[in-house]
């Protein structure tokens, strides 16, 4: 069984989710682990900067986005970038200065294997805002403006 997680977070802070461990193929879905072999797809600039953004697909079926599909959004091909870090702040990742990322999405997309069919936690700390699909299924939604920090 091939299990993929992707997020939508905005760009204006840090997160961290458990799992993974940055290898060429996918790795093993392992208890009490934290991701840290992601590719990341941005920023978007939100077309409502009164929006959180999560309600605007920025790409095609957000829900079965995959690593190494072209993007375009308005006119701009979007790549994606590889990071290796357990939190990531998306202001110092794409670069953006605090006005510039205040008002961004971005995707964040990581890949895990199951030998079997199992339950697993999803734990996710985040700043403003995102959304979690497995598989291609909602599993997870915030829009509570918090901050987050690595435990």
């Amino acid at each position: 069984m091939l299990s993929r997680i992707l997020l939508i977070l905005l760009v204006s802070g840090i997160w961290s989710c458990p799992q993974l461990v940055a290898e060429d193929s996918p790795p093993e879905l392992r208890w009490n682990q934290l991701v840290d072999s992601w590719q990341l797809l941005g920023p978007f600039p939100k077309p409502d900067t009164s929006q959180d953004g999560l309600g605007f697909p920025f790409v095609e079926d957000e829900a079965h986005l995959e690593f190494g599909d072209v993007v375009f959004y308005e006119g701009k091909l979007y790549t994606w970038k590889s990071v290796n870090q357990q939190a990531i702040s998306f202001k110092n990742v794409f670069g953006l200065n605090n006005q510039e990322g205040n008002h961004q999405a971005a995707y964040a997309w990581a890949e895990f294997t199951s030998p079997i069919s199992q339950k697993a936690i999803l734990s996710i700390g985040y700043d403003d805002h995102y959304v979690a699909w497995l598989n291609g299924e909602e599993v997870g939604r915030g829009a509570d403006d918090t901050a987050a920090n690595l435990d």
